[in-house]
Formats: structure tokens, sequence, C-alpha cells
């Protein structure tokens, strides 16, 4: 008897296969399902992305008009800031600051002459003073390196003192205050004075300060000099009017010695003149009555005498009189000139500059409507602490002292804050050049929020063409996309084409970008593409451009330069302005493009819409996908059940055939 077998159910002929065989076709409406599903979390991923590049743009909308917006930016720049360098926030003004610097504020330090390396600090108590701050500590004696590490603990933040190498086989002492300014002297008290003369950080004085008396005994005229007015004494205090001459003696003279300063305070006041009033002629000589005489009755007058006077000639107004070199010493040595202000300012003369005994401070006041006034004079050793001075100074406490637009101005820092508001000041040298500090518009902090701002547009119209353009030039029209960029591109290409949530989108932001808004300066920019913004800011050939057509916006660099050196309120008001004055912005680019987005991005916006559509439209799906699985299942488990039925009976078949085929063989036999 032949093989009896049943094609497809039989082991032999692989009945699993089979059974996979039908079920693939029956997952055929599954993999449907499952590449809605697929499709569905792509353009919910694609909405994703459109909502952070349209809140990416409405974040760099916002910032071009809201409290933190670029136009209130502003830079202060040095002609000179090697001189003096600037900074500024947001609360200065433009304008041009003319500034000298006198001096730079500096802190006390001192330096030892070279000490062995085997250089030790007697026991003692030890003391230094730094303004009104002290430090003070006891030392058991011992290596000066354990001298240092004592110090500098106990006077963290207000002295420091550390050891320099100079040589193989000796060391420099470096004691300096941490602060800065005239108040912070650093004193040596107790033990320390002999510390410091040891190890040459100090020296005795010879000459401290001294006060020039001003009074009655000590003024006098200028002999020399033809200005005769009357000074005034006040109170310790020259006052020398217009057309005086005074001088103040000197006695006993003071020697030009190492370190010694004239130091004045002067103050000049303006003083009310009245308008000048020419002469009237003269009214000439008075002649007597000429008579006459009587004949018969009747009176004749002699004709009346007559004298010639020469033309009036009415006499030259006086001149006016303006400067500010009034002082000198010895009445040769000429000092600087002083500074138009009415508040008092301060002269530091170096006595080495004079280079002859100081006898006399002189003024002559030339001016016809100042009056000049010397309030103090004192000789001064800046250096001097007390009964000592540093034998080797490295740099000395002494104030900053500058000059701002006339203005005489001395702080104990070299960061000053409150002169010019919003502006941060940092004298670097004294210097006698002028330096200019223009503040101004950090034109640069606009451009690049203009130019974030415009980037974002740009993202978001070229997000919405790839979305809604079936065309890949699109794609290969945009310079900056790398492969990675491009390869993602085409595969959301024409995924929304015909989508009128994005037509309007597009067509919207363009409208907003293309409009003419109200600014303080009219017709010369009421839009963007007169500040050089728009889709054919660059020029070109003629030719038509597809990019161009496609909305992107382009920047004239030349043209926003020249915007914003003349406009720059206008572009300020053309991207976001009050117009109704209730405080709120309401009106401009900015202002439109950041409203009309916000439909988007906001809580239960558009895009929170369709992305909460397409993600109830998954979770339909998963629960299809999932029920038609249970399905498949089942009928795989039914498949399975009924071939396994139907190769038990084959096997069943299989046995009564070799049953048969050997009774037959037996019988054959």
């Amino acid at each position: 008897m032949s093989d009896i077998s049943i094609p497809g159910v039989s082991s032999k002929y692989n009945t699993g296969k089979m059974i996979d065989a039908i079920m693939e076709a029956e997952k055929i409406p599954l993999n449907r399902m499952e590449d809605r599903q697929e499709t569905f979390n792509r353009q919910k991923k694609v909405w994703n992305e459109v909502n952070r590049k349209l809140s990416s743009l409405q974040e760099n909308a916002r910032s071009l008009y809201s409290f933190d917006n670029p136009f209130r930016e502003y830079v202060a720049n040095s002609t000179d800031p090697e001189i003096i360098s600037a900074s500024a926030d947001r609360n200065a003004s433009k304008g041009i600051e003319k500034i000298s610097v006198q001096q730079v504020a500096s802190n006390d330090a001192f330096r030892s002459r070279p000490l062995s390396s085997d250089f030790s600090i007697n026991a003692g108590e030890y003391a230094f003073k730094v303004g009104e701050q002290e430090v003070e500590f006891s030392f058991d004696g011992g290596d000066i390196e354990d001298f240092v590490r004592r110090l500098n603990r106990r006077g963290k933040g207000i002295i420091e003192a550390r050891l320099i190498r100079d040589s193989p086989e000796t060391n420099i002492l470096l004691i300096e205050s941490t602060k800065t300014g005239a108040d912070n002297q650093l004193t040596f008290l107790k033990d320390s004075q002999a510390m410091g003369e040891a190890t040459g950080l100090l020296a005795r004085v010879s000459t401290g300060e001294r006060s020039i008396a001003i009074s009655s005994e000590t003024a006098s005229h200028i002999e020399s000099s033809r200005l005769r007015g009357d000074f005034q004494l006040q109170e310790g205090s020259l006052m020398v009017p217009p057309g005086t001459s005074a001088q103040i003696q000197v006695s006993p003279p003071v020697q030009p010695e190492k370190n010694l300063q004239l130091v004045l305070e002067v103050q000049v006041r303006e003083l009310p003149q009245e308008e000048y009033q020419a002469p009237s002629p003269p009214p000439g000589p008075q002649l007597p009555d000429a008579g006459g005489v009587e004949l018969e009755g009747i009176e004749i007058q002699n004709a009346p005498g007559e004298v010639k006077t020469p033309p009036w000639e009415p006499p030259q107004e006086p001149e006016t009189v303006e400067t500010l070199q009034v002082l000198s010493i010895n009445e040769t040595h000429e000092l600087p000139e002083l500074t138009a202000t009415e508040e008092p300012q301060k002269l530091t003369i170096p006595l080495s500059n004079i280079g002859a005994a100081v006898r006399s401070i002189d003024i002559r006041n030339r001016n016809t409507g100042r009056s000049i006034s010397i309030n103090q004079a004192q000789i001064v050793n800046p250096e001097a602490r007390g009964e000592f001075q540093p034998q080797f100074p490295v740099s000395t406490a002494q104030n900053a002292q500058l000059t701002v637009n006339g203005i005489p101005i001395e702080r104990n820092n070299n960061n000053i804050d409150d002169v010019i508001p919003g502006v941060t000041l940092t004298p670097q040298i004294a210097s006698d050049k002028s330096v200019e500090i223009n503040v101004e518009p950090d034109k640069e902090a606009i451009k690049n929020g203009l130019i974030q701002f415009l980037g974002s547009y740009n993202q978001t119209l070229t997000e919405v063409n790839i979305l809604t353009s079936n065309r890949e030039s699109v794609i290969e029209e945009i310079g900056y996309f790398e492969d990675a960029d491009r390869e993602a591109a085409r595969e959301k290409l024409g995924m929304f084409s015909g989508d009128s949530s994005f037509m309007q989108l597009k067509n919207r932001l363009q409208r907003i970008a293309s409009a003419s808004y109200d600014t303080s300066a009219g017709r010369e920019l009421s839009m963007l593409s007169q500040m050089g913004i728009s889709t054919n800011a660059s020029g070109g050939s003629g030719t038509v451009s597809r990019s161009k057509l496609r909305g992107y916006l382009e920047v004239d660099e030349s043209q926003l330069d020249e915007a914003i050196e003349q406009h720059l309120p206008a572009i300020k008001e053309l991207f976001g302005q009050d117009t109704d004055g209730d405080l709120v912005v309401d009106s401009g680019v900015a202002v439109e493009i950041s409203n009309f987005v916000n439909a988007y991005t906001r809580n239960n916006g558009l895009i929170d819409t369709r992305t909460a559509s397409i993600e109830r439209q998954i979770d339909e799906t998963e629960e299809e996908i999932n029920d038609f699985k249970r399905s498949l299942e089942d009928k795989e488990t039914d498949l399975k059940r009924k071939y396994g039925r139907m190769e038990g009976a084959l096997g069943d078949l299989e046995d009564s055939r070799r049953s048969i085929e050997g009774l037959q063989q037996r019988n054959s036999q």
C-alpha cells in the first residue's frame, strides 16, 4: 500500500509552518492597525516639535518687548581703557562723560630688606591696624615662616603676609592690607614696630604733617601784582574776590624733602554779574544867555552862542575774564588749573615738583565773575604712619581721585558706581590725559536679540514648509541642514500637506512680519523692511528665488546698523510699545507674533487640542490592537488544537497502514 499523507498536516509536511502562514494572513489587519498607530505617534512627535519651535519663537518675540528687552542694555566705551575702563547696566543713559584720573585707589603694601633664610622673629605681642580694624596675637618666637602663617591666620580678610625668595639664600617679607583707600592705612603696633625696624619694613620719619596757618598774620597782598582789591579772612579761610591778589606766607619755609606734599582745599564760586549798561552822552558846556538891545520899544535878542563838540564815543565794554589758572607757589611756580565747580576741590602737589623751599601760596584772581577761596593748606607725608614710614613701600594707601565732567570725585576704591547712574568706573592708572566714556545702547545685544528672533521665525517657517510640501527642494534649499537633519526632514516631508492649521499659521506670520506699525519715526520707520529685514534684504539679480517665496526673512546688516544708529527708539516701538498708556505693551511685530502664537502654544490651545486628539486615537488603536491580538491568539490556539487532532488521526492511519502491510507480507510467504 502506498504511503498515505495529507500535505500540510503530517509533521513531515511541516504543520507548524502551515499554521504560521495562516496566521500571517490573519495578521494583516493587525499590521495595518500598528502602522496607523505608528503614524499617530509620528504625528504627535511632529506636533511636539512644532510646539517647541513656536514656544521658542514666542519666547524670543517676548524678549524684544519685555522688561529685560535688549533695547535697554547699555555699554560704556572708554577712549583709553588703559587709563580708565567702564561698564554700564540697564539704569544707564546715553551720553558722553569727560573724565581724568589724578590717582587710583591703592592699598598699603610694604616689603622688607632681604632676610637670611634662618632669620627669626622675637617672641612678643604683635598688633596691626588697618583703618578701624585691628589684628592682635601672641607669638612665641621662632621661624619667620611660622610668623607669616600665624599672621595670615589671624588677619584673614584684613592683612596678608608672604615670603618671596629673591635669592637662594634670602627672602623678602611682604605685608599688605587687603583694603584700598586713604582711610585704610596699615599701622604697626606694639612689638610689630620693633619687628618692622628689624626687618627693614619700617623706618622712623623725620617730617610729618604740618598745617599752614591762614590768618591776618600770614595773609597779605602780592606786592608785585596790580590786582589791588580787598581779600577777606573768614574762620581760617581766605576768600579772594575778582580783581584781587593775596598770598599766604609759609613760615618757616618747607624744604622739598622726599615724600612731602602740599595739599590745598580750594573753592571756586560763580558770582552774579549785572548786565553792562553803556553810559549816556555827556550834556556838553553850558553857555550864558546872549542878551539883546531895545530900540524905541523894540527888543532885539542876540543870536545864541554855539560850541562845536566832538562826536560822542561811548567807552568800550569792560573785558570779561574767565580763568582757572590762579594759583602759584613762591610767585613763580604755577599750579595746575582749578576745576570749574563750586564744590570744594583738593589739590595735591608733590614738593619735589617745585624744586625749592615753599615760602608762599599765591592767588591772582583776574576773573571778573569768580571768587577763589583757600579753605585749608597742609604739608603732609602720605607714607607716614605715626612715628614710622615704610622703608620700601610697594604701594601706599590712597583714594582714587578723578574729575568727572569738571567735578572732582574721590573714592576709597577703584570700582566707582555712584557717580554716573548705571555706570561703573574703574580707574587703571593716573594720567594727565583726559578720557571720554561713551555710554550708548548695546548695539550688539540688540542685533543678537533681533537675530535670535528672526532665526526662530525662519525655523518655524522651515518646519511648516517641510510638513506641508511634497517637494524635496524645500529641504535642499536649507543651507544649514546637516545630513542627519535632511534625513529627518525627508521622513516628515508632506506629512500635513493640505492641513489648514499649518497654512493659516504661515500666512498669518507673514502678514504680521510685512505689516506697518505706528512709531515715533512715522513713515521713516514703520515696517521691518525699512530697517533692513525682509524676504529680499540681500537684493538679487532679478531672478525669482524659491526660498524667498517661502517667506524666510533676511537681514541687510549695514541697513540695520544705520537704523539702530538713527532710529533706535522707533525700532523698539516697532517691535513693541504701549499705545494707550495702560502700562501694557499692546502693539508691534513681536507683540502680534507672541499673541498669535499663544493660541497654538497655550494650555488647551490648538497644539494641545490636536495632540490630545492624537493621543485618544493612539489609545483607541492600542485597545483595538490588544483585542485583535487576543483574537489571533485564540485563533492560533484553535488551529493548533485542530491540527493536533488531525495529526493524531494521521498517526492512527499510519499505524493501520503498517499493520496491513505486515499482514500482506506474511500472507505472501
